[in-house]
This record gives structure tokens, sequence and C-alpha cells, in this order.
């Protein structure tokens, strides 16, 4: 207690010094001080300030020394981090990243698909999944129990059905103080850990996502899943919901899309700080919780896009000569497949290096001509079904096929239909 009183004593007798400091500085500024005075002042001021360096001057420059040694970067360390993937060009591990959809496109589904193959493939050891947003019905039916019963307890599945979201936001907390070395943390949905804070606000938002990285700088890998905003004249349903320190406090985010008539998910780059991350498509196969690699351009492709592309593909076949841009237009205008040329356009020219290429005729100034790719042959039959299943090799995302035996079964395959 004594140690104490001497504290107090010696901090009053030095804001003491420094508020006289503050006192005679302002007096000096005086208009009505005269420059003899004003010089008085200054030695006065002088004396204080060497009784400020005085006090407490024994070993400063030691003591500084061996904080700014405990605080500085160990350059080693720094030297041997490498970035490393739960799942190759879409998780990367010890960082937080945002997946964010519109209500039920699948995020929950995807991400349970992705807590399981890490856990198959040794990419992490544990998961604990906080879920504050399904439904006791949903979860049957995605069939967590087969999960739960496959990994025991290195997944642990927190719900709402046996804890509150104060016990729940109580657990993540208390992890901060431990060794989270290979683990990975998934909220879902951020929205409901705001505790009562504002997620329009970014103070807030803010403080909500520092407890996360409280949980990263402990080496935890963390996924929280968030909702984007619906559809309204100045915003575009792209836009996350609230505030914009969802998105900057994250180290990657993505946003999901679900292509009910290729049966595939899209996870679409937003935000790319650590390692390289990149769209990615793939289809969700419930039987064995996992995702399979498709091609992304093939996997965004709409009804309509189909027909149009296949339309272009009989009409390249069936010319003679190959054929101009405009001409391809206006056939597939005058097919009366599509009535939006901006669609049309895209189609072509997202067709180029995929389904035809585009050769320039240096006698028509240079005027490109358009014909079908060239596809190779090979015994293997169907590029889907041999592309790698991301749950047994997690590091990466890469096709087990080529892009052009790709090309050759989806020609052939749409073509059938």
């Amino acid at each position: 207690m004594g140690s104490i009183t001497h504290i107090q004593e010696k901090v009053k007798k030095l804001e003491g010094i420094k508020t006289r400091i503050g006192n005679l500085e302002t007096l000096a500024r005086n208009e009505f001080t005269s420059f003899s005075e004003v010089e008085e002042i200054n030695k006065e001021i002088v004396q204080l300030r060497s009784q400020l360096h005085i006090v407490d001057s024994e070993g400063y420059e030691q003591k500084l020394e061996k904080m700014l040694d405990q605080l500085d970067i160990d350059v080693e360390k720094i030297e041997k981090l490498k970035v490393e993937y739960i799942i190759g060009g879409m998780i990367v591990k010890a960082e937080i990243t945002m997946i964010a959809a519109k209500p039920g496109e699948g995020k929950s589904l995807i991400t349970l698909a992705i807590c399981n193959m890490g856990l198959i493939a040794g990419s992490v050891e544990k998961v604990i999944y906080f879920d504050a947003d399904n439904g006791g019905t949903t979860l049957s039916e995605r069939g967590i129990s087969m999960v739960k019963q496959r990994h025991g307890k290195n997944f642990r599945y927190i719900h709402d059905s046996t804890s509150t979201k104060a016990q729940m936001w109580q657990l993540i907390k208390t992890l901060k103080s431990t060794n989270l070395q290979n683990v990975l943390i998934v909220i879902d949905s951020i929205k409901n850990f705001m505790g009562g804070k504002d997620r329009d606000k970014n103070k807030d938002v803010s403080e909500v996502l520092q407890v996360l990285k409280e949980l990263r700088s402990k080496g935890a890998t963390v996924i929280f899943l968030h909702h984007t905003n619906k559809p309204q004249k100045d915003l575009q349903e792209s836009d996350y919901a609230g505030s914009s320190a969802f998105e900057e406090d994250s180290g990657n985010t993505f946003l999901l899309k679900h292509n009910q008539f290729r049966k595939t998910f899209v996870l679409e780059k937003r935000k790319n700080r650590v390692g390289q991350t990149q769209d990615t498509a793939f289809t969700y196969h419930p039987k064995s919780h996992s995702l399979r690699k498709v091609e992304l351009m093939w996997a965004k492709e709409l009804f309509t896009d189909e027909a149009i592309r296949l339309e272009i593909q009989d009409y390249l076949k069936s010319c003679k000569e190959p054929p101009c841009y405009s001409q391809i237009f206006k056939h597939v205008c005058e097919s009366g497949l599509c009535k939006d040329n901006n669609k049309i356009n895209k189609v072509i020219q997202n067709g180029k290096e995929r389904y035809w290429i585009a050769k320039k005729i240096r006698e028509q100034n240079n005027k490109d001509v358009f014909e079908l790719m060239i596809a190779e042959t090979s015994d293997k039959s169907d590029c889907l079904e041999n592309s790698i299943n991301i749950g047994h090799n997690p590091s990466t995302l890469e096709s087990a096929c080529s892009d052009s035996l790709y090309k050759r079964h989806v020609n052939k395959s749409c073509e059938g239909e």
C-alpha cells in the first residue's frame, strides 16, 4: 500500500510541474509580456523540464530498449512464415474469410463441406462451428449427424438449440486464451453475434471483428458468414449488408452464388489481401459432404446462355466461310432466342478461346472472323466426373482434365441435350 501512495505522490508532483510549465508557456505568449520577461520565463521552463527528465531517468534508455526488444518483430520467425490453405484458391489458413450471399443461397452448406474436407485431408485438426442461424430440421436434412459421427470431438457443432447466443459469444471469447493452431472456427452468421451492436456502424462492427482478429492471432482460421443486401434502387445485390468494416477487417472475402440451372456454386472473389484466391466454381455432393471443381464459365451459364452458345456453335458448323462478329450477332437475333443485345454480346465474347476462336484477316483491315475450336481426343470420357474431389486434396483446385478436354466434353454433352 505504501508503494502505491509513493507512486501517487510522484505522479501528483510531476503533474504539478507539467501544469506549471503550461501556465508559463501561456504567460510567455501573452501580448503584455516583454522580451526580457519572456527570457526569464523560458529559463524557468527549462529548469522545470529538467526536473521532469531527472525523475525516473535512471536506466530510462535501457528500459526503453528492453521494451522495444520485447515488442519488435522476430525477423527469422516472419521469414519462416508461408501462406497455407485449407482449400487452395479459397480458404487461407490462419486468416479471416468472409463468405456472403443472399439467404438460402447455400452459405452454410458449402462451409460445412469445407469443414468436412479440411478434417478429412488433415489441413485442420479441429473445427468449432457456431450456428445461430439454422433450425434443427435444416441440420437433419444436411446430415450434420453424419459429419459429427465421422469426426467426433474434432468437429464441435454449437447450435442455438443447446446454447444461447450469449453462451456462444462467451465461448468464443474464452477461445482467445487458448492455442488455436490448426483450428477452424465458423461463425454462422455474423449478424447473430453482434451482441446488440449496430451492424451499420463501423465502430461497432470493428469491435466484433476485433475478437475474430484475436482468435486469428492465436493461430485460428476464421470463416464468418454474412448476408448481401436485398436489391434496391441504390444498392446492388452484391453489396454486403451493413458497415464496410465487415470487408475492411477481413483478410479475404467472397460472394457466393448458386446457379440452379447447372446445380453449381460459384465463389466470386471480392477482396484478396492474403494468399492467391480466385473465382472458383464447384458442385456439392451431399452424400460425401464434399465439393468438386467444375469449369467456371460453364458453371455460370444459365439456360438462355447455353441456348445462345449452342445456336452459335451450330451456326459456325454450317458456315462455309468463317463469319464475322456482326453475322453471328445478326443470326442469334433472328433466331428469336434472346432480345437482350448485351447478353448476346457477352456470350460471344465469353466463348472466345473456350468454344470458338477469333482470327484476324489482314486483307480485310484485320477484321475478326470466328471458327469453332478443334477438340482434342482422349480416353477420358467425362471431365466433370473426373475432376478432383477437393475434399481429398484441399491444397489445390486444379482440374484432373485439361481445359480443351473439358470443352470437348461440354460441347458433346450439351449437343446431346
